[in-house]
């Protein structure tokens, strides 16, 4: 059972952030039709560990794991969604998680699939009718998501298939393409959920000006498009944090806030509720917070804890963290 551990500000506010197993957390203390948008960056089956790089020192610490493994936890969770109540939503990822089963094998991709596929029955159940749902993933296992986010949230909740392209002069590649982009799948609870194109208008660009221009020569009307500009595509070009970036912190899978803030923005407005299950180094609650949205954020690391409370209180957060142990014995049964 988690308990407050140590608060900023106001007692009882709703920005919180939890240090334990995301599982645990929203089954326990997030209650169902609360959440108006969530944003899940996991980790991406990528099969290594990842190391943060300390800025003042430039020593390295393990931030988290990515490498997967069938074990005790992977049976336990598949055994929760095959047990659980026949419901419009836990019927079909029953038959489709069993399918996959039978074809891949009790292997570390299964596992990873296992994970994903028992927290986002929980994100469904959290999120209000008219919320929205953003999984970021990586192209070596997006589409096996897809499949499971299809089932859990219904074909018919599909909205877009946004893919954030970057430049990275990293890695090399003689064998095939170079990999620079992730997915980020848009699902709904529902048809009616909330969409703010407004919020997120980019400048038309040169080629569509021009357009605009001849047809109002052509044919002698007035068109001027959005005085905000268009909606944007379903690609993003936004550079990733290099290590020139201002925003570098030095965690490994850290995103830019410019990307964080199109989805909140479009999908979210001022006093909504975002929840970040995997927040790592906080970089979607510390856009929420600025933007003036409330927050719940929950990491399984100390080290994006640690690194995302510095970060907020360096913006002058309000917020209430949980499940930090104070004393030997917590440190011990956080660790059994």
């Amino acid at each position: 059972m988690l308990s407050r551990c140590d608060t900023s500000g106001t007692v009882g506010m709703l920005n919180q952030l939890y240090y334990g197993d995301n599982l645990e957390i929203l089954r326990q203390y997030l209650s169902s039709e609360t959440i108006d948008l969530c944003y899940l960056d996991p980790p991406f089956y990528s099969q290594r560990n990842y190391h943060q790089t300390h800025t003042n020192s430039q020593k390295t610490s393990q931030a988290f794991i990515d490498t997967w493994k069938w074990g005790d936890t992977a049976e336990k969770e598949l055994s929760q969604i095959q047990a659980s109540p026949q419901t419009l939503i836990s019927k079909p990822a029953q038959k489709l998680i069993t399918s996959l089963g039978d074809i891949l094998g009790k292997g570390s991709l299964f596992a990873y699939l296992v994970s994903l596929t028992i927290r986002i029955i929980e994100v469904h159940r959290i999120l209000k009718s008219t919320g929205s749902f953003y999984l970021h993933c990586h192209p070596v296992a997006s589409h096996y998501l897809k499949l499971i986010l299809d089932v859990v949230f219904w074909k018919g909740y599909f909205v877009n298939e946004i893919i954030w392209c970057y430049k990275d002069p990293s890695g090399r590649a003689t064998r095939f393409f170079r990999r620079k982009h992730d997915v980020i799948f848009l699902y709904t609870k529902s048809a009616d959920y909330h969409f703010y194109p407004d919020a997120v208008r980019v400048a038309y660009g040169a080629s569509t000006k021009h357009q605009i221009a001849h047809r109002n020569r052509s044919f002698g009307r007035v068109v001027r498009g959005h005085p905000l500009g268009k909606v944007p595509e379903d690609w993003w070009p936004m550079p990733i944090v290099n290590s020139q970036s201002k925003e570098r912190l030095g965690y490994p899978t850290q995103k830019p806030e410019a990307l964080l803030a199109r989805i909140i923005q479009a999908s979210s407005r001022p006093g909504d509720v975002l929840l970040d299950a995997y927040c790592g180094c906080g970089t979607s609650l510390a856009v929420a917070d600025r933007l003036g949205r409330s927050w719940y954020g929950i990491d399984q690391t100390y080290a994006g804890i640690s690194l995302t409370q510095q970060r907020l209180n360096r913006l002058g957060s309000q917020f209430q963290v949980f499940g930090i142990p104070r004393d030997l014995a917590g440190v011990h049964k956080l660790m059994a």
